[in-house]
């Protein structure tokens, strides 16, 4: 995949290899139940939210955190030939909080 550069809020994620879903507690959710929540890692971000009187407010993720997200959010980046993962633009207030360690 060529090299994007996100816009503004916008914040380039992805997924990292999961197997069965389940919340940050463990509980294990069945497909079809709700809102799923998936954790995903932040590739790129955007300058920041342009304010109504032009002000930049910078964005509260930064490259490499890992963030929890809605499944269904955002806007699918094809895979290209040198890379095959699957990424995902979104904006930063889709972004539910960030992981962070115990």
């Amino acid at each position: 995949m060529s090299k994007i550069t996100p816009l503004y809020n916008n914040v380039v994620v992805e997924a990292y290899e999961q197997g069965q879903q389940q919340t940050p507690s463990g509980i294990l959710i069945a497909e079809g139940t709700g809102v799923v929540v998936e954790e995903v890692k932040v590739l790129a971000i955007g300058c920041g939210t342009m304010t109504m009187d032009g002000t930049i407010v910078p964005p509260q993720v930064k490259v490499g955190d890992k963030v929890l997200i809605p499944r269904d959010s955002g806007i699918i980046l094809k895979a290209g030939a040198l890379d095959s993962k699957f990424k995902r633009m979104v904006k930063e207030n889709e972004i539910i909080g960030v992981v962070g360690e115990e």
